[in-house]
């Protein structure tokens, strides 16, 4: 939960699929990601892939608020670290 789209009410975002699964449980792999804009009183719009910009149909495991950018100039932006199951993390800005 942050305010990704810089409109000072705070979205939401959803991501993750289980792939390590036993033999007789079936994947859930049915999810590309999920971003919730958020509305007054705690109200929330979903929002396709299209639209947010958001696919992320591996199997995340976490979601990591970051700041990143240059010290010197102290001009910052703020992303997002997703963690992938057995694969290189990946860095979405906003």
């Amino acid at each position: 939960m942050s305010d990704f789209n810089k409109d000072e009410v705070h979205d939401i975002l959803l991501a993750g699929n289980k792939f390590n699964v036993e033999i007789e449980t079936t994947p859930a792999d049915a999810s590309i990601g999920l971003f919730m804009e958020g509305k007054d009183g705690l109200k929330f719009k979903p929002l396709g892939p299209n639209y947010s910009g958001v696919f992320l149909p591996e199997n995340v495991k976490t979601l990591k608020r970051i700041k990143f950018g240059n010290t010197m100039s102290g001009s910052w932006s703020n992303g997002l670290l997703v963690g992938v199951n057995n694969k290189t993390l990946k860095v979405l800005r906003y």
